[in-house]
């Protein structure tokens, strides 16, 4: 069975791409509704729920026996499966508040725990990203006809790749990333700032040979961390550990430069 035809695979792009519409809505009226702040800049939007609660309703009509858990803890869905969606229903809430049309969402499957599918799209593009365990990447893209699979950069040279950096959340956070910053931009071809969920695309699709970010949950690192492995790629913490539901820290890389990476960022 092809990744494209596989049953879960058509759910999760199905419930992206009408979630998505529902952001694009949200984003383009007068103003973002914000339900909550959960913490320093870190904010609930009306549009989180709304795009969650969709998501879930596609996947329950498919799968009525499945468990969904959310970032917005409301909406779980806790059931006796041994399948478990996990969902961000906004990646990158503070460009979606800001108007930016830099976001999207995060959609994974784990089968006894072990995630096994990992969808991000982002509505403004049309690129969705979506990988499914032992059957590779793809990107996809309905507007330009594009349905190519993924694959990790060959670059051996950090001088020739693009290496991307989330600011992190808190000022600790982002003191951290700015001595991160330094440690890394003299050694790559550009450095950019990247916290809208589509890093792991960009690392199958680009020359960007690494992503670092230094503060993560769970449902932001699981949908991804399965489009890098399936693109060949490399996911760990800063310490070179798997990925975890207790990871607060994640490299991705093309796996070449993985071991430089980390070894750039050791001392911060």
């Amino acid at each position: 069975m092809s990744l494209l035809s596989n049953e879960f695979v058509k759910t999760a792009i199905r419930a992206a791409h009408i979630a998505g519409d529902i952001l694009i809505e949200h984003v383009t009226s007068d103003n973002v509704l914000v339900v909550s702040n959960k913490g320093e800049n870190d904010i609930e939007t009306e549009a989180d729920i709304q795009s969650g609660e969709e998501i879930k309703k596609i996947i329950l009509d498919s799968f009525p026996n499945h468990s969904v858990s959310f970032e917005e803890k409301s909406l779980d869905i806790s059931n006796e499966s041994e399948y478990s969606w996990v969902v961000d229903s906004i990646t990158g809430t503070i460009h979606f508040d800001g108007k930016l049309p830099y976001f999207g969402l995060d959609i994974a499957l784990l089968k006894d725990s072990i995630p096994i599918l990992g969808l991000h799209y982002r509505p403004y593009s049309g690129d969705a990203f979506v990988a499914y365990k032992g059957s590779g990447a793809f990107h996809i893209n309905n507007r330009f006809g594009l349905e190519k699979k993924m694959e990790v950069s060959k670059i051996r040279e950090s001088k020739d790749g693009i290496i991307l950096v989330d600011s992190g959340k808190s000022m600790s956070e982002r003191e951290q990333t700015s001595k991160i910053i330094q440690r890394l931009i003299p050694h790559f071809r550009q450095l950019d700032k990247f916290s809208d969920g589509s890093q792991a695309g960009l690392l199958g699709t680009s020359k960007v040979v690494g992503y670092v970010c230094n503060t993560n949950n769970y449902w932001d690192l699981v949908a991804q961390k399965v489009i890098v492995e399936e693109s060949g790629g490399k996911a760990t913490t800063f310490k070179g550990e798997d990925l975890s539901v207790e990871s607060k820290t994640v490299v991705y890389s093309n796996g070449i430069l993985h071991s430089y990476i980390l070894s750039l960022i050791h001392e911060v």
